[in-house]
């Protein structure tokens, strides 16, 4: 008998029409210790499927945790085209107690049955081809076929003609996997934000893991999945990032330059003795003007360091250098002179007393040549010399020396009186030196003044012209900041437009998380859901914890509600690990299970797969078939996923 395909206490479905089966939907998952030696077999079905762990706490040695619940929920992803289905101590302790291990599953992907193997150990034998079941099929090929062949497929089912819309870092090869994580949330995310979907310690390298990772990426994903995202949104968001990220840019630079501009003119208020806690009214303007008065003031001021003045002083200073230089070389030649004829009248004055002596004996006088008595000398001849000693001229060589001698006194009186003189002549023209040399130092000091004057208003026109192209600078650049403003604002708008486009899918979205929300907690409030530039927001009449986590997992399952209407890409498959009636609270926590029973009767079988684990013990009639679909414990190591403690 056929269902009804509308209304089931107050939660109205459509299903897509020809439907009988979910699109995605896992049939079965083998565990093998070794080729050939099951662990595990546990077959699932369309709809809800419980995989139950009971916490009965340490009354009896036994706990919920550590029985395999989120093994099982990464062996799943791992089959369906995850890289990694856990940390890296989980891996080497499987590879420790299972090298040869392997995970399978059945799994149907728009109607047919595919048949994928992935082993647990180093050597990737992956394979993933069509087929009845593991039980029908003897062998696999030869040859590992690897994962592409499934994620392939699942990418054109569910993702065909949206794959250009995905951001850059996910790309078309991780788009898949992309959905695969928000239909499979980890549970160390605890419901805590919409878009967080993996842990970046979870070990399972899907491209939206990892701290780094873009929340504006995964809400992409999420939107494309909806159908909620056009490629002129993208494009016109993409170029207003650009221009964002110019903006922030040009913001920093006018910022730079305004502040170097105010500091500037204080500084040049100073300088041109303006007051410096009113300089907003300084403009570039004025205060070019200034320092150019300034300059052409200070170059016409009269002073006594002209040019000609220190050219004179400077001629004057040469000269008395000139005069001191001849007084210098006039008293060296004078002293040289003086010194010969004192030497002259030393020498006459030594050799004058023994001609004396001779002169005296002139009854025997003797030849000074030859020492014979002149008389023999005349009669006899003189053997030494061929002239003849002549007394006569002995006297006049006595008298001609002692004249030599006057003179040289003489002249050494009068050589004394002429240095006298030229030193005297030095001191005077050592006196004017030493005046003139302060006189001009005076007047080079004068200049320095009036130099240095000068050269700081020149400095401070030159600071000054710095101000006015800094002013134009600035005004260039304040005027680009209003330009990209302009554009930024115009390209919100446009997004706004763009996003407008879709409000009806939002709205839908909004109504069925409404529905959805109040099937699992009755309220005569509504709530709804929105999209604007955060992201999508989660309206709803309480806040807390509780809520915060309930409102995720509704608005997952109000997705999922919309699938079965074929409405979305989603491929209405979704496992929730944990959800805790701690966090939830009892009276909620039933409501999960309550609503995905009641999906289940929308269509002639249930058109969705929803896998939820838990630790809390489920309502009383989703403790056994058909819902329980697996039960394992903490302790003993038997009844675990593995059925051994690794």
């Amino acid at each position: 008998m056929q269902r009804d395909l509308f209304s089931i206490d107050g939660l109205d479905l459509k299903p897509a029409g020809g439907r009988v089966e979910p699109r995605l939907w896992v049939q079965r998952l083998i565990i093998w210790k070794e080729p050939g030696k099951e662990i595990r077999n546990i077959p699932l079905k369309p709809g809800l499927n419980v995989i139950w762990s009971p916490d009965e706490g340490s009354r009896r040695g036994q706990i919920g945790h550590g029985g395999g619940k989120t093994t099982f929920c990464r062996f799943l992803r791992y089959c369906l085209g995850e890289s990694g289905y856990g940390p890296d101590a989980q891996r080497r302790a499987v590879l420790e107690k299972m090298p040869a291990g392997q995970v399978g599953v059945e799994v149907r992907l728009d109607g047919e049955t595919w048949l994928i193997r992935r082993a647990l150990g180093l050597h990737k034998e992956d394979y993933a081809l069509q087929g009845p079941s593991f039980a029908e099929v003897s062998s696999l090929p030869a040859e590992p076929t690897g994962m592409r062949p499934f994620t392939d497929a699942a990418t054109r089912s569910f993702l065909d003609g949206a794959v250009q819309l995905m951001p850059a870092s996910i790309g078309s090869d991780g788009a898949w996997q992309a959905l695969l994580a928000w239909m499979t949330r980890d549970q160390e995310c605890r419901f805590s934000n919409m878009l967080d979907w993996r842990s970046p310690d979870s070990g399972s390298h899907s491209p939206v893991s990892g701290r780094n990772r873009s929340q504006e990426d995964r809400l992409a994903v999420m939107r494309i999945v909806l159908d909620a995202l056009r490629p002129e949104e993208i494009d016109t968001d993409r170029r207003r990032d650009a221009v964002a990220s110019n903006l922030s840019k040009q913001r920093t630079e006018a910022e730079q330059l305004a502040w170097n501009l105010a500091r500037l003119r204080r500084k040049l208020a100073r300088n041109l003795s303006l007051n410096p806690d009113n300089t907003s009214g300084l403009d570039a303007t004025i205060i070019k003007t200034r320092a150019s008065e300034q300059l052409a003031k200070v170059q016409g001021l009269p002073t006594v360091a002209t040019l000609d003045r220190l050219r004179a002083a400077r001629t004057e200073v040469e000269g008395a250098i000139r005069e001191q230089e001849q007084a210098k070389a006039a008293i060296q030649i004078a002293s040289g002179k003086r010194a010969s004829e004192e030497l002259l009248a030393k020498v006459l004055g030594d050799e004058l007393p023994e001609l004396s002596a001779q002169n005296q004996r002139l009854e025997h006088p003797v030849c000074p040549v030859c020492g014979v008595l002149i008389d023999k000398a005349r009669a006899e001849g003189c053997s030494i010399s061929d002239q003849t000693c002549d007394l006569e001229d002995l006297r006049l060589q006595v008298s001609k020396k002692l004249e030599m001698r006057q003179n040289a006194l003489a002249e050494t009186a009068r050589l004394q009186g002429e240095l006298a003189a030229f030193q005297g002549r030095l001191a005077i023209a050592d006196q004017r030196l030493q005046q003139q040399r302060h006189s001009l130092a005076q007047l080079e000091r004068a200049a320095q003044d009036r130099s240095e004057e000068i050269r700081s208003a020149e400095r401070i026109l030159d600071r000054a012209i710095e101000f006015d192209q800094a002013s134009t600078e600035l005004e260039a650049a304040e005027n680009a900041v209003t330009r990209s403003e302009g554009s930024f604002k115009t390209l919100s708008e446009e997004l706004e437009v763009h996003r407008s486009a879709i409000t009806d899918i939002v709205t839908q979205l909004s109504d069925r998380f409404d529905a959805v929300f109040r099937e699992v907690t009755p309220t005569d409030a509504r709530c709804s859901v929105k999209l604007d530039g955060n992201g999508f927001g989660l309206k709803v009449p309480a806040d807390g914890l509780a809520i915060g986590s309930l409102k995720i997992a509704v608005f997952d399952l109000a997705v999922i509600s919309m699938a079965i209407e074929g409405k979305t890409r989603h491929p209405g498959f979704l496992i929730h690990d944990s959800p805790r009636e701690a966090d939830l609270g009892g009276s909620i926590y039933t409501g999960l299970f309550d609503l995905a029973k009641k999906m289940e009767g929308f269509g002639p079988s249930p058109l969705f797969q929803y896998i939820v684990t838990t630790t809390t013990k489920p309502p009383e009639q989703f403790c056994s078939d058909p819902w329980l679909r697996l039960l394992v414990k903490g302790s003993p190591p038997e009844v675990r996923l593995l059925g051994m403690d690794l």
